[in-house]
């Protein structure tokens, strides 16, 4: 089991090697990175939206992140009014641009909300990135 854990945990790390050159397109044209995720990946998201506006790994101009699970108000309201597998979807797909980025954890594998928005980002034509867990 560790084993396999290792090389999942490689073949992630070579995954996004590959997105790297977009993100750093993206980096340069000034947009916007939205970051979703539930439970322990909403946690995640938190922490990855401040390591793009800090200083991550050096000194550098803070890169344009939001963690979409933080407003309760913004959550509530769009749950009650869309449904709970649509929040992620409302929320951003009104202001993202296609200079933007959505970035979606679903460590479970089974997070509707985050592959509801991934569809409906990829009809757009907006560039996505999901790292996901088991074998979704």
């Amino acid at each position: 089991m560790l084993n396999k854990n290792i090389i999942n945990s490689i073949d992630a790390k070579k995954e996004l090697q590959v997105a790297g050159p977009e993100l750093n397109e993206f980096y340069r044209s000034a947009g916007r990175l939205y970051i979703v995720g539930n439970g322990g990946s909403a946690a995640d998201t938190q922490h990855l939206a401040a390591e793009f506006l800090g200083k991550l790994a050096g000194d550098r101009a803070p890169l344009s992140a939001e963690a979409l699970r933080v407003d309760t108000s913004v959550l509530t309201a769009t749950e009650n009014n869309y449904g709970y597998d649509q929040i992620f979807v409302q929320q951003v797909f009104r202001k993202m641009t296609e200079r933007d980025i959505f970035f979606g954890i679903a460590k479970s594998g089974n997070s509707l909300n985050t592959f509801r928005a991934l569809e409906a980002f990829r009809t757009k034509e907006i560039a996505t990135i999901v790292f996901t867990g088991h074998d979704a």
